[in-house]
């Protein structure tokens, strides 16, 4: 998987697994990217709660649950191929009253807007 992901966090990096979001920060951390701008892929529940835990948004992929069973994740599809590019960013864009919104800043009319970093998609190991 190297070569493929630009970080890789194992079970064995951190000190207490899902539910607690702590791999899901750590990740974040190592790529230098807020958590509210992640987007969290998993198939269970506790993969849907550590990530809202770490205030990221998550994607359940329904493989080993009903879809109705991950009702809570932002987003639940059956296959990854039924996500698209405008899936994504849609669902990067949403500002949950849940997270909180970023202040807006004001900004000179020339400046570039460097307010919100790029998001970044974490994928949970659960489904590997």
């Amino acid at each position: 998987m190297e070569g493929i992901f630009n970080v890789i966090v194992a079970a064995e990096d951190v000190h207490r697994g899902k539910p607690d979001p702590e791999m899901f920060v750590y990740a974040a951390q190592l790529l230098q990217f807020i958590p509210e701008r992640c987007i969290v892929f998993g198939n269970s529940n506790q993969t849907v709660e550590a990530a809202h835990d770490a205030r990221m948004k998550c994607i359940a992929v329904a493989s080993k649950h009903p879809v109705y069973e991950l009702g809570a994740a932002d987003l639940v599809v059956k296959h990854l191929d039924e996500l698209s590019i405008i899936d994504l960013k849609n669902l990067a864009a949403v500002e949950s009253a849940e997270f909180g919104s970023e202040p807006e800043l004001e900004m000179e009319p020339d400046e570039e807007d460097h307010r919100h970093p790029p998001s970044s998609v974490g994928v949970d190991d659960d489904f590997w």
